[in-house]
């Protein structure tokens, strides 16, 4: 029986694709096992900050 290999985040390309910092990229690590599709799920929930100055 084949074992289907699912695409998986190194820690690197996780902040690069989501401008995460180090401890917040190592937490989704932890909690999802680096596992591509579940990460992108959840990080399609959250959207970024749009920082607007108002003055």
């Amino acid at each position: 029986m084949k074992q289907i290999t699912r695409p998986r985040y190194s820690l690197e390309a996780l902040q690069q694709a989501y401008t995460l910092n180090l401890s917040q990229a190592s937490d989704l690590l932890k909690r999802f096992g680096s596992d591509k599709a579940s990460i992108d799920k959840i990080m399609k929930r959250c959207q970024p900050r749009v920082d607007n100055d108002r003055r």
